[in-house]
């Protein structure tokens, strides 16, 4: 009814959620604060497993007023995947992203496998101290990788629930950087 009086509405499948960490398959209490989630959707299986289970939550919903589930339902006129995307500016700026264990772990491993490939890769980065300056190649190299291997397997699972609309997660600021703006062309519709 909203798309025929020419009202559109967009979703994102992120925001304003804190998910609990068990959510996530990680032995914790508590929630898990917003800025470490984003990043943890790309670097914790269990964290995108969480992400996909209500991205298939919202998108399979049935309208009860016209029949639709909101991927068919042509009144959602955008998809947000994850609230402004992951940007290297926040990665940075969230005391709880910074001290984050899981996070701290997959930017070493990155880090390292960096290193394998050029040892003199970065070296003001160090491996124990994550994140690098938000602003360092490494460090908006480290969160570019993130979303260019997750945002083809978001936008993917979308898809399969029908959905045809426009889709991002470059909704924001934060997209000042070469190498994230290569990423969103490459993987967004906008």
């Amino acid at each position: 009814e909203a798309g025929k009086r020419g009202f559109y509405l967009t979703i994102d499948l992120f925001t304003v959620r804190e998910p609990k960490w068990t959510d996530c398959g990680i032995d914790r209490p508590g929630r898990i604060p917003r800025g470490v989630y984003k990043l943890l959707v790309g670097v914790h299986e269990g964290a995108y497993r969480d992400w996909a289970k209500f991205a298939k939550l919202a998108m399979t919903h049935r309208n009860p007023h016209n029949g639709l589930t909101w991927a068919e339902d042509p009144a959602i006129a955008f998809v947000d995947l994850i609230n402004e995307g992951v940007k290297p500016v926040e990665a940075r700026s969230s005391k709880e992203v910074r001290d984050e264990p899981l996070l701290r772990e997959a930017w070493r491993r990155w880090l390292q496998e960096k290193r394998k490939q050029d040892p003199g890769y970065s070296p003001d980065a160090q491996p124990e101290s994550y994140p690098a300056s938000p602003r360092s190649e490494a460090s908006v190299a480290f969160v570019s990788e993130i979303e260019a291997r997750l945002a083809p397997r978001q936008v993917a699972l979308l898809r399969s629930f029908g959905y045809t609309g426009p889709v991002t997660s470059n909704n924001n600021s934060g997209r000042d950087f070469r190498q994230m703006q290569e990423v969103a062309a490459a993987c967004y519709d906008y």
